[in-house]
């Protein structure tokens, strides 16, 4: 029997092991000096002895494995002919151990093979943070047995090990090679980096879906750097909102090496530019001494506050043991911290639960009771939160947002792979949203009209809420007493907390304002003022009623979203160019080497440096240069942001700021040429099907 090639020959005795009940592996052959096969000998799997080492015995905890060979002696010898084909010119048959039952076949080494289809599920999988055994079980249903599967979840494992040993000296590279190709795809995206000593320090992105958002709802910001998502230990710090939905809502995110004040002046610094120099109204952030002092000198005109929902879940592990279940304590840290409406409730709560459960000496609780106008909302009810702080369930919503695709152990490109995903999901979910708003009609609760003007003019979610006060106000709210002045009408109200409430309404332009807050605070009108409202025979809700949370964002001015695309250009101008002006004629992605004359990378060091800092520090930067819009105040950001560089405090004042910070070990590998397929692949093709190609080369 001949065949064409020796590939051929292995199939062939392969295929015939496989019906008698053996498994196959490669013995010895010869090679020629034009590199092809003279002879190649094929073994039976359990061929020899395992060969005793003499420090065998010696090692207790050496991992138990059990033997397969047994000294069979079957194989055949393939030889190659004059005429180029390949011949079995022996072969021994005879076999000193049983063979495999046909129900087993499909377990036997040489027959197992991660095909192309077993392949795209795991990466799928992973994409959606489904982990190997859950893809593995997702095969076997899907090919009707495990039998038909073709390889076993071993194997797969060792597949995808072998796949993230392939890419790990190019991760880093990798990563920034996909942010410049969306940028390639997508001009309006924005991504920004900085290198040093050939490692990955600091990677910001945003895509023109998040900067859209940010237009409309970026008011209020949420930022929290406290997501470890990857195995080099970098911090994963997110931007996000509240959209008027009020569900979360991604901004932009980043990476970052070390929590010194500086990364995150930087990171700041490359937010306002990347947005067009727009400030945020109010940001929301952890209790990290590093980011405070960055927000005060970047964004120090923005109210900053304290999430109550971080320190809250602290509380367990600081009071002690012996109030972890104590329901009367927590019940009334609850009422005091979330139910407290004035400053002297809160005052009055909080020294009356220190008393009577003896924390004087608790000094965490001290230093939250010293920062507390930062995180306790009686000491900011009349500013405007979106909804950040509403409710611990929103925090905790984000929390679970972001933990679908974080882990210790994954690599940039795989934590890529699953936060694509999950931000899609997200989009989609808006889309859900947007789709049961405009193509549904609720329910109403009462004959009032207001309350069917709130059902047309309101997201479904929003509506919701609005129609519980709705139904307060019918039920609990009596008008005690009306007083009129020149320019204003003074009503004083009762309800079910039985607290008398005072509203205004400033006739010249019919503007309400209620002493509960709850509008100045969510966007939503309360039940006081959907009560006076009624008294007066008012039946729509105003336009200022409407600003945050209508069926279309008010600043779009009730656009279509096929209309925002224009308008996001004009609001951010011309969009920045991604490469150099000395690396526009080459198509790769940005890449970093060693230049022959400095130890400086290579294409980083045509960036010029704006600060002494930066020629430490070499950006690639990708910072607008011109443009119509908003570019004169994004220039303003700019500039303030230089100064704030220019102020930032010593490292002496950064460690006596946060004193307890400790810089991170930094194990991102070097920017190898591995990567050099991955870049020259990636133009043309997804990122996705770029990993699948690099996998292909994987033998398993």
């Amino acid at each position: 029997m001949s065949f064409d090639g020796i590939e051929s020959a292995e199939k062939a005795y392969k295929d015939y092991a496989h019906d008698m009940g053996f498994s196959v592996r490669i013995g010895q052959q010869q090679i020629g000096d034009n590199g092809v096969v003279k002879w190649k000998r094929y073994l039976c799997a359990r061929a020899g002895y395992k060969s005793k080492k003499s420090n065998d015995m010696d090692v207790k905890n050496k991992r138990q494995t059990r033997e397969t060979r047994c000294g069979c002696e079957a194989y055949i010898y393939v030889k190659r002919t004059s005429e180029g084909k390949y011949k079995i010119t022996a072969l021994y048959e005879g076999h000193n151990h049983e063979l495999v039952t046909p129900s087993k076949r499909h377990l036997l080494r040489s027959n197992r093979y991660v095909n192309q289809k077993a392949k795209t599920t795991l990466f799928n999988c992973h994409k959606a943070s489904i982990g190997t055994s859950q893809a593995y079980r997702l095969l076997h249903v899907g090919a009707g047995g495990f039998e038909y599967v073709g390889c076993m979840k071993k194997d797969l494992q060792n597949y995808y090990s072998d796949f993230r040993n392939k890419i790990k000296d190019a991760d880093a590279q990798m990563f920034i090679d996909n942010l410049g190709r969306l940028k390639e795809l997508d001009p309006s995206f924005f991504f920004e980096y900085e290198v040093k000593d050939d490692r990955l320090v600091r990677v910001f992105w945003v895509d023109t879906t998040s900067r859209k958002n940010y237009v409309h709802f970026g008011d209020v910001l949420s930022f929290d750097s406290t997501y470890s998502t990857n195995q080099y230990d970098i911090k994963f710090a997110p931007f996000t909102g509240v959209n008027h939905h009020m569900h979360s809502v991604f901004f932009d995110a980043a990476f970052l090496a070390d929590e010194k004040i500086e990364s995150y002046v930087w990171l700041f610094e490359t937010f306002l530019r990347a947005m067009g120099g727009k400030y945020p109204r109010l940001i929301v952030t952890d209790e990290d001494a590093s980011t405070r002092a960055a927000i005060a000198h970047v964004l120090p005109n923005i109210i900053h506050r304290l999430c109550m929902w971080h320190i809250m879940k602290k509380f367990s592990e600081k009071i002690g043991p012996h109030l972890l279940e104590d329901d009367d304590f927590w019940k009334r840290v609850n009422s005091c911290v979330r139910g407290s409406e004035t400053i002297q409730e809160f005052e009055s709560r909080w020294q009356a639960i220190i008393t009577y459960f003896h924390l004087e000496n608790n000094e965490w609780l001290a230093r939250r009771y010293h920062i507390r106008e930062s995180w306790i909302p009686a000491y900011f009810r009349e500013v405007w939160l979106g909804g950040i702080l509403r409710t611990t369930s929103r925090s905790e919503s984000a929390n679970s947002f972001f933990n679908r695709f974080i882990g210790h152990k994954l690599a940039l490109i795989e934590f890529w792979l699953r936060f694509d995903t999950a931000l899609k999901c997200q989009r989609q979910e808006k889309l859900t949203d947007d789709t049961t708003t405009l193509h549904t009609t609720p329910t109403l609760f009462t004959t009032w009209e207001i309350e069917k003007h709130g059902g047309l003019v309101f997201t479904h979610e929003v509506f919701k809420i609005f129609q519980k006060e709705v139904l307060a106000a019918r039920e609990h709210c009596d008008i005690q007493s009306t007083s009129e002045m020149v320019d204003r009408k003074i009503v004083t109200m009762t309800d079910d907390s039985n607290k008398v409430r005072e509203l205004i309404c400033f006739t010249p332009d019919l503007m309400y304002k209620c002493s509960c807050m709850l509008f100045e605070s969510t966007g939503i009108p309360c039940r006081h003022i959907i009560r006076m409202l009624r008294a007066a025979r008012i039946n729509e809700l105003f336009s200022a009623f409407l600003a945050s949370f209508s069926r279309f964002p008010m600043r779009n001015g009730g656009r279509k979203e096929k209309d925002d695309m224009p308008a996001l250009h004009l609001l951010f101008g011309r969009m920045p160019e991604l490469h150099s002006p000395a690396s526009h004629t080459q198509s790769s992605a940005p890449h970093v080497r060693r230049s022959p004359s400095t130890d400086q990378p290579a294409r980083l060091a045509a960036c010029p440096a704006r600060t002494p800092r930066q020629a430490a520090l070499q950006r690639h930067d990708t910072a607008p240069s011109e443009g119509v819009g908003l570019q004169s105040e994004a220039e303003d950001a700019r500039a303030h942001a230089e100064g704030a560089r220019e102020r930032l405090p010593s490292a002496a004042m950064a460690e006596a700021h946060c004193p307890s910070r400790i810089e991170l070990p930094l194990f991102l590998p070097c920017f190898k040429e591995d990567a050099k397929f991955f870049r020259t692949k990636t133009r043309t093709q997804g990122f996705f099907e770029t990993l699948l190609r690099l996998a292909e080369g994987l033998n398993c």
